[in-house]
């Protein structure tokens, strides 16, 4: 399995081609690590299990 790192999505795709990257992603049954300024504009409904975390100023939080 491999590692992928995606660097805020939708700040070069629009809403429909971020959403059809993550489709293609989630087919690949990987490891998934994706930075966001919103993460609401993303759908991460197919990864039910997924942390969240908030990492500012060199602090990292895990988020409920």
């Amino acid at each position: 399995n491999c590692v992928v790192l995606l660097d805020d999505v939708r700040a070069e795709l629009d809403e429909e081609h971020s959403a059809e990257l993550m489709q293609q992603i989630h087919r690949l049954n990987c490891q998934l690590f994706i930075t966001a300024i919103d993460d609401k504009q993303l759908d991460l409904s197919a990864w039910p299990g997924l942390k969240r975390f908030h990492v500012k100023q060199g602090r990292c939080e895990l988020l409920a």
